[in-house]
């Protein structure tokens, strides 16, 4: 009994290690919930950009929703799978506004770069009010 326990406690800090080697070597971009998946890779949009996509495994490019890493940090994925950084996003399914910042998450309780206050669930606050603007479309 005492050599099984020994093997799962060695088991466990050598997959402990392993995890941290892993994410001192990736870039700033941050994980995803699943260990398993391929989250994030470099490339060019549209219209010159350099940016990130990020894919999910068994569903690939993730495009136009909310993704979150296991920080519990919420990031958006565009039309073509870039998350948005340094902008404003205008959420078609809930017709609030949120703040992505420059490291891609959005901000949350805090004064975005342009002045404006986000809340805790990153939706901008005027006059102590949740902004809400429901389209046309989104209906």
């Amino acid at each position: 009994m005492k050599k099984v326990v020994t093997l799962l406690l060695m088991t466990s800090i050598m997959f402990i290690m392993a995890i941290n080697v892993y994410a001192e070597n990736t870039s700033p971009i941050p994980w995803t919930e699943d260990i398993q998946d391929i989250p994030f890779s470099q490339g060019t949009d549209r219209n010159g950009q350099e940016g990130w996509r990020y894919y999910k495994q068994g569903e690939g490019l993730v495009t136009n929703r909310w993704v979150q890493n296991y920080k519990y940090d919420w990031y958006y994925c565009g039309e073509e799978g870039f998350l948005l950084k340094s902008t404003w996003l205008h959420d078609p399914t809930d017709g609030k506004y949120y703040y992505l910042g420059d490291d891609w998450i959005m901000l949350h309780n805090t004064t975005t770069p342009d002045g404006y206050t986000v809340g805790s669930d990153g939706a901008w606050i005027r006059d102590g009010q949740v902004v809400v603007e429901i389209s046309a479309e989104s209906k």
